[in-house]
Order: C-alpha cells, then sequence, then structure tokens
C-alpha cells in the first residue's frame, strides 16, 4: 500500500474481500470507491497516492469528492495499467445492462474495460464522451452477461483523463433485437448494435421448388449465422434476434 507518495509491504497475509463486508448486490449500483479492502497488488493496483486526502479510505487511495446527484466520492487521477476489483453478488444469470456515470473534460477512446475473476474481458472498451469538466457527469451504457452468484469483477483503466462516480447494473435488457425484412428473392437484415458492436446481413433465396426442400442461400457480413430455412409463404417482416 502507499502512504506519504511511497509504497508500503502489505500485511502479511493481506487477502482481499469486500468492502464494508458485504459483497455489492447486482441488479444495483457499485460505487467506483468502494472496491474491494486488501491493499494494492491484491485489490487494486494503482502508480501513485491520488492526494485527494479526504480519507474515505486509509489505504493510500484518497477518492474524489463528487459534484454528480447525491453527492459522495468519485474515482480520478486515472492512468493506463490500473485496475480496481469488485465483489459483487449477481442474483441471476443474464444480460445486465450496465451504466457507468463518467467525467471527461475531453472525448477518451478506450479509456476502460471490465473484466470476470478469470480475466476475461466483459463489454469491450469503454469509451467516455466529452462531457467539458472532470464534475460533469454522463452515463455510457453497454451490456455485460454474467453467471448467478457471488464473483469478483475489475474496473480496467486503459487510460487517464476521465473519472467514474459508479457503475450500474440493471437486469432484463436482454439482447437488442433485429428486424428480417422480406422481399421476392431476399432476406435483408437491418443494421442492429449489439453491445458494441453493429452488423447488417442479406441472405439471397432461390425460388422454392414445387416439392418441399429447403431452398438455396448465400450470406454475407460479418458474424452471419443463418439457421435452417424451409420452404414458406414470406410475410412482409418478423422479427429475429442476433
Amino acid at each position: 500500500m502507499r502512504r506519504n507518495g511511497e509504497r508500503q509491504p502489505l500485511a502479511a497475509g493481506a487477502s482481499e474481500g469486500p468492502y464494508g463486508g458485504t459483497s455489492a448486490a447486482v441488479p444495483g449500483r457499485v460505487q467506483a470507491e468502494n472496491y474491494d479492502t486488501g491493499g494494492q497488488g491484491v485489490a487494486y493496483s494503482v502508480t501513485s497516492v491520488n492526494g485527494s486526502a479526504n480519507f474515505y479510505r486509509v489505504d493510500g487511495v484518497d477518492p474524489d469528492n463528487t459534484a454528480d446527484t447525491g453527492g459522495g466520492y468519485d474515482l480520478g487521477w486515472t492512468s493506463g495499467g490500473q485496475w480496481f476489483r469488485y465483489a459483487v453478488d449477481v442474483a441471476a444469470a443474464g444480460i445486465y445492462t450496465l451504466g457507468l456515470r463518467v467525467a471527461a473534460p475531453s472525448a477518451v477512446a478506450g479509456a476502460l474495460h471490465l473484466s470476470d475473476a478469470s480475466g476475461v474481458d466483459l463489454p469491450g472498451a469503454v469509451d467516455p464522451p466529452a462531457t467539458s469538466d472532470w464534475q460533469t457527469w454522463a452515463t455510457v451504457t453497454t451490456h455485460v452477461s454474467l453467471p448467478a452468484g457471488r464473483q469478483i469483477l475489475t474496473l480496467n483503466q486503459d487510460s487517464g483523463g476521465w473519472n467514474i462516480n459508479y457503475l450500474g447494473f440493471a437486469a432484463g435488457s436482454g439482447s437488442p433485437s433485429a428486424t428480417l425484412t422480406v422481399s421476392p428473392g431476399s432476406l435483408t437484415f437491418a443494421d442492429q448494435a449489439v453491445n458494441t458492436t453493429s452488423a447488417a446481413q442479406t441472405v439471397s433465396v432461390g425460388a422454392p421448388p414445387a416439392s418441399p426442400s429447403p431452398p438455396t442461400t448465400a450470406a454475407r457480413g460479418p458474424g452471419v449465422r443463418i439457421p435452417d430455412l424451409e420452404p414458406l409463404t414470406p410475410p412482409s417482416s418478423l422479427k429475429t434476434s442476433h
């Protein structure tokens, strides 16, 4: 850990634990300043003492007083390579909408990403928009798939220039659906954002023969997956999902 600008050795047997003794509930809001206990290299990793000296935490990382709605603290002094770990308890497996409350004087590309206990990146890179000030806040939304139960999530800082107040998890978002438009001779999937990517696919379909058999298909576009097709009288449109 760090005190007075110098890194101090961890106490023997230091171990990670949830801040306040209880894992943060998901769905729910995880305050950025409530990262796990355990110290430098265990629950977090920072390159220098932040220096706000508000003493909310006494482990060498000083959260900043926030001007965001509700008050409290945020994490600032971001820098590439730093990370913070959070013990959470997920009520049910599924896809969650993740809202990251961030502030940045200028837009930052690839500022941060979230990973699970195995080190697997969850939503991909997050890009805070320009909010004009360190204490003017906006919510950046993405989606994450989480298993049920207690687990560790890591907030990885890939570059500096932004603050974060909290991570909000909302259940029941599901995956965005795409519209499949059917016209004579073709099926066209409209563009649809899925997490941080989008794609359009067109499937060419030959006229069905007199005897029932699957029509021929050809596909293009990234990530195309075509299910088995059966001859049918195509409606004007139908719903599908990525």
